[in-house]
């Protein structure tokens, strides 16, 4: 017949507050509350996965216009709140089914799952209004910030992850160009 392994698991409250920590340490950043690049780009590769043939959705890279400035003038903990609250922010602009990750320092990436570039710009458009709004306030000081985007779309723009976070890329470079605080869309 062979050997039969049974195994039974008991847990208790404080186990499953541990395995829950434990999981928010592997699968978000500390600061932002974002996706860590590593769990985005595998939840992002599973939509594609599943959706594909005949699946789309939209990719945004964001970057925070001026963080260097509020480094210099305000200091890196102020730096620090600003890049934390974008994440906030982030995460109070996206739909349920959208993810958002942090792709570096004050740079951050969302996909809008089974969503075209005219829908999830409307979104991204919301979330960039709500950060050129937004008053930070830091040991007495007040001061602004804003943020950029560049959207592309799959398969639209590539096929490939490296090509549609490469189109959605070269969209922000043109919203810097273009005077920052604004959302553009990838060609095509």
């Amino acid at each position: 017949m062979g050997d039969v392994l049974f195994k039974f698991v008991i847990q208790d409250s404080a186990d499953a507050v541990f395995h829950r920590d434990i999981h928010r340490l592997i699968h978000y950043d500390q600061l932002t509350g974002l996706l860590t690049m590593e769990a985005f780009l595998r939840q992002l590769k599973e939509e594609m996965r599943c959706a594909a043939p005949d699946g789309y959705l939209t990719l945004a890279m964001t970057d925070l216009d001026g963080l260097k400035q509020v480094n210099d003038t305000h200091g890196h903990l102020a730096g620090r709140m600003v890049v934390r609250e974008m994440g906030d922010m982030i995460r109070q602009t996206i739909r349920e089914q959208d993810r958002a990750g942090l792709y570096g320092g004050d740079e951050a990436v969302i996909f809008f799952p089974r969503t075209r570039m005219g829908q999830a710009r409307e979104v991204a458009e919301r979330l960039r209004a709500m950060i050129e709004r937004r008053v930070f306030e830091h040991q007495g000081a007040s001061f602004g910030i804003t943020i950029s985007q560049g959207l592309s779309e799959w398969p639209l723009h590539g096929h490939s992850i490296e090509q549609i976070i490469a189109a959605a890329d070269g969209a922000l470079y043109t919203a810097k160009a273009d005077g920052r605080n604004c959302v553009r869309c990838a060609p095509g």
